[in-house]
């Protein structure tokens, strides 16, 4: 959250940078969640499901419940676990697992239970939690439980692989083991967008063979078209969310007056009683770029908590480039938040690329809508450092670079 004084001046300068080229092929921040595996042994039945490994089931009277345990060996390094694939009924969700165990032991373990993630036989992901994290006595039962929560682009086309590890060759037993997979949908963050239609009184601004200008002088509306002067996008506007008086304030308006044409700059300016937004838009004979200037200034003494730049296109095949190694171009969440990364957007024989643009505060994308969010400021971007004071009340430092200048440009190849 920045707070701007009456009258100072947000300027942004942000580069999109979209390219277009020729394809090779023609409640909401609430995290939803559904249980949807769950499986459990307590080792009383030798024919239980398949997914169990490295059974030792022997009959014990000082079962935790039942008259049966798993014994783990000291000789086992990889002792009892289960082996999960995780099938296409993903979908686009994370996944919350969680582990119960009830322990037996004559000392406390070493051993670890591990998370093990695989696809084309590599770890993706590998992670151990120690088993003697709620040890009490020698010989008496005691429950350890795990959660581990796992994004859904490392869990597609992959397989879960659950082991006890062994590696200080111990021995002891396990009972009333559990386990359960949580499908879960992220939080959006999205804000409610009112999408304008194309008018139909559109007036070609350029004439050039990259991204050009539609303009409708009747409804103040700018689309951005192809080198054929079809509309790739709906009408662009500017979102707000502001807090005045302690009021938070939402504001969307895809009303801009074209104020200046001149020398392939071409100004536009959305305003309100809160903020007055000049959008520039320049292209250079000498290279393909075209540049996107925003700067904006505040009537008022308020808080922003959002301002963004929104770009409703007219389809939806996306390439979406995350800040992992992982490219998604099928079953893809409903919303993305990109950071600085990006995505491309593929048009009847074109492409559009909007990837790692300069400075801006970040990207988002709701892919159901096919409509991009580039921010230029958003509170939750901020990283804040806390300080617990004795002497006052706590203290936080915002300590996000400024969005003074944001940088982008679009271009044609």
């Amino acid at each position: 959250m920045i707070e701007f004084l009456k009258k100072i001046y947000l300027s942004s300068l942000f580069l999109i940078i979209i390219l277009l080229v020729y394809s090779c092929s023609d409640n909401k921040n609430n995290p939803t969640h559904n249980i949807t595996h769950t499986f459990f042994n307590n080792f009383d039945n030798e024919t239980c499901e398949s997914i169990w490994k490295n059974l030792r089931i022997i009959r014990d009277d000082s079962a935790f419940s039942g008259d049966a345990i798993c014994e783990c060996p000291s000789d086992l390094l990889y002792a009892f676990g289960l082996n999960f694939p995780i099938d296409d009924s993903i979908g686009s969700r994370n996944v919350l697992f969680s582990v119960d165990m009830m322990l037996k032991s004559e000392k406390k373990l070493d051993a670890k239970f591990v998370f093990s993630i695989q696809r084309d036989n590599n770890n993706v992901l590998w992670k151990s939690y120690p088993l003697s994290t709620e040890y009490t006595d020698a010989n008496r039962w005691y429950k350890n439980s795990f959660v581990l929560n796992v994004p859904n682009d490392l869990l597609k086309n992959s397989k879960l692989n659950c082991y006890i590890l062994n590696d200080k060759n111990e021995h002891f037993f396990i009972d009333d083991f559990s386990f359960s997979m949580e499908y879960y949908n992220l939080p959006s963050y999205i804000d409610e967008i009112k999408e304008s239609r194309i008018p139909n009184d559109l007036k070609k601004m350029t004439d050039v063979n990259t991204l050009n200008i539609l303009y409708s002088k009747k409804e103040n509306n700018i689309i951005l078209a192809d080198d054929k002067n079809e509309a790739a996008t709906k009408p662009l506007s500017m979102f707000y969310s502001l807090i005045h008086d302690n009021d938070t304030i939402e504001i969307q308006s895809s009303d801009w007056d074209l104020m200046a044409n001149v020398n392939n700059n071409y100004v536009f300016k959305n305003d309100n009683r809160f903020v007055s937004t000049q959008l520039t838009i320049t292209y250079n004979d000498d290279n393909p770029n075209v540049n996107f200037y925003l700067e904006s200034k505040y009537h008022k003494n308020i808080n922003v908590l959002k301002s963004s730049l929104i770009i409703p296109f007219e389809t939806n095949d996306f390439t979406i480039y995350r800040r992992n190694p992982f490219v998604d171009t099928a079953n893809y969440q409903a919303v993305y938040y990109l950071d600085k990364e990006g995505f491309s957007l593929a048009l009847e024989d074109k492409q559009i690329n909007l990837y790692h643009p300069d400075n801006v505060s970040s990207i988002q994308l709701d892919t159901e809508k096919s409509i991009a969010y580039i921010n230029s400021d958003y509170s939750f971007d901020h990283l804040l450092i806390r300080y617990e004071l004795l002497d006052t009340s706590d203290y936080f430092v915002d300590r996000q670079d400024g969005f003074a200048s944001y940088h982008a440009s679009l271009r044609w190849l």
